[in-house]
């Protein structure tokens, strides 16, 4: 009776210890089970910045459309409405008799899933006169229908020799109106309000691969 007491005590310790084993086992699991949120919170994070792989125009054309925004809070009615847009993040005018202007963009338009990057865009600009020291500007071109923006992606876009922008400042948007299916807007560097004239500009256009 003794022995058979004896053995019932042994075997109460193992199942003990067994348990016991089992149960920090199930501690040890947690920090993996835990370390899951940490991965999704990091996802979450990286969606928040720009694509991967975007190249330096489409950054520069990002902080183009940001300092605009924050030119003029009333321009976003443009990009809200507007079917697309053309964004040229540096455009550089000079020359003394024969002067020029160029500089690339990024065309954006709008669809049913958002405003996407449909192309890019080639600006370029003759006039002829007297033109001591250059300038360098923003621009963004505004295409209130399909058509105005076909005829952008065709080739087919010229301004008028006497055509001028908006210059971007705070305000200036409430009584730009769009001519001839487009609305223009400049800044200078850093955003400063500038009225460049726009006249003998003409685009090509190549549309993303």
């Amino acid at each position: 009776m003794r022995s058979s007491l004896l053995q019932l005590g042994a075997l109460v310790l193992v199942c003990n210890m067994l348990a016991s084993c089992g149960s920090s086992e199930g501690v040890a699991q947690e920090p993996t089970a835990s370390a899951k949120p940490a991965e999704k919170t990091a996802q979450k994070k990286s969606e928040d910045n720009p694509p991967a792989g975007e190249s330096e125009l489409e950054q520069k054309a990002h902080e183009t459309i940001a300092t605009f925004k924050q030119t003029d809070p009333g321009m976003k009615k443009f990009f809200d409405e507007s079917k697309g847009y053309a964004v040229f993040p540096k455009i550089s005018k000079g020359g003394l008799i024969v002067g020029g202007a160029g500089g690339k963009g990024v065309v954006y338009e709008r669809g049913l899933l958002g405003t996407t990057i449909i192309g890019y865009s080639t600006l370029s600009q003759g006039s002829i006169g007297l033109q001591l020291g250059g300038q360098v500007f923003s621009e963004i071109i505004f295409f209130k229908t399909d058509d105005s923006l076909d005829s952008f992606k065709k080739g087919t876009t010229e301004f008028a020799g006497t055509a001028s922008a908006v210059a971007a400042s705070a305000g200036a948007s409430a009584d730009a109106d769009y001519e001839g299916g487009v609305a223009v807007f400049t800044a200078g560097e850093s955003g400063l309000m500038l009225q460049a004239s726009i006249g003998g500009q003409g685009f090509s256009f190549d549309e993303e691969e």
